[in-house]
């Protein structure tokens, strides 16, 4: 591959792996990157909107990268919340789970609609985002439990299974009995877990 003299110096062996399809070395170059030596995030902000999947999915992860380490996440809002929307599911999952490593508070509204995703691999990333998120996403998730479709009240569960906290107890105490059992069997797991379940059936 020959050098695009438009990108940065410091981009130029990303891209060249992601040419490569080298998704190692890509990944490693990005782990590679610190507060004082990581590129622009003006400077990957295009390859969100590239034809190649592929590019837009490391313009996800490289943009991720590149926040954790000077900051500016916050920048990254609406361009993720945008690719939540992308044709390609892979790229779905990829935003999904960086608006969460970037504590996008903000975005819990668009990861819960993404409980309802064609994809699968997409509603469990998004799931797994909103566990991230924590106790922050708990009153969405309560929501969904209270009156979603079925397949997004089950990855609700789950999520709430993950943050466990009282706050997650709360809202699980009310689901023991539910018809879903996915749902159930995560309302009664967590509160075992937590302790409060003997709590539960004494009372």
């Amino acid at each position: 591959m020959i050098d695009d003299p438009n990108v940065p110096d410091l981009l130029q062996p990303l891209l060249r792996a992601i040419a490569a399809q080298d998704d190692d070395l890509a990944e490693s170059l990005v782990r590679q990157w610190t507060a004082s030596a990581a590129p622009p995030l003006s400077d990957m902000l295009t390859w969100l909107d590239a034809r190649d999947a592929d590019r837009r999915w490391w313009g996800v992860r490289a943009l991720t990268a590149a926040a954790h380490v000077t900051g500016g996440g916050e920048t990254l809002l609406e361009p993720l919340r945008q690719r939540l929307h992308d044709e390609d599911p892979a790229v779905r999952c990829a935003s999904a789970l960086a608006l969460a490593e970037l504590g996008q508070q903000a975005a819990t509204p668009d990861l819960v609609e993404a409980l309802g995703d064609d994809s699968g691999w997409v509603r469990a990333s998004a799931a797994d985002a909103l566990a991230l998120l924590g106790e922050g996403a708990v009153p969405a998730l309560a929501a969904v439990l209270a009156g979603g479709q079925q397949g997004a009240r089950s990855r609700a569960a789950y999520a709430l299974s993950k943050i466990r906290t009282l706050a997650t107890a709360n809202v699980f105490y009310h689901y023991l009995q539910d018809e879903n059992p996915l749902v159930q069997a995560y309302a009664y797991d967590t509160l075992d877990q937590m302790g409060f379940l003997q709590t539960v059936l004494v009372v």
